[in-house]
């Protein structure tokens, strides 16, 4: 892993509330993630991630 290229990852000081993800989580077997949205309304998602010819699309599917 030290040797792949880094991502950078910033952040605001504006809060919005508790809007977004709480947490996610990856999936080996199928090579999906999931992710869940707390309230507002409560979520579980999947999705999957596609990357090709130097772009990416993803795929989400709320499972409830």
């Amino acid at each position: 892993l030290n040797n792949q290229a880094k991502v950078a990852i910033t952040g605001s000081t504006t809060s919005v509330g508790n809007v977004g993800t709480e947490g996610i989580s990856f999936d080996p077997r199928d090579g999906s993630f999931y992710s869940v949205k707390q309230d507002n309304p409560a979520q579980l998602r999947k999705s999957t991630l596609n990357f090709a010819a130097g772009f990416g699309t993803a795929t989400t599917t709320t499972l409830f």
